[in-house]
């Protein structure tokens, strides 16, 4: 719960960016981990801002959620 603000990024695309939110989100909870829309909504935007969006690591989400 609570409020959880937009990365900003530079936009390259928005396609697939639903399913990252959803695969990232679904990824994290099966973890068992409580931070799953603050993660999916990091690699959203890392997602929507790639050329190459498949590339995309875990890691890389979460030195994203740690710049907000």
């Amino acid at each position: 719960t609570g409020h959880h603000p937009a990365h900003s990024v530079t936009q390259r695309g928005t396609h697939g960016a639903g399913d990252a939110v959803v695969g990232a989100l679904a990824a994290r909870r099966a973890q068992g981990l409580a931070d799953g829309l603050a993660y999916a909504q990091a690699a959203a935007a890392l997602h929507v801002s790639r050329a190459d969006p498949d590339r995309i690591t875990p890691e890389e989400v979460l030195r994203l959620m740690g710049s907000t």
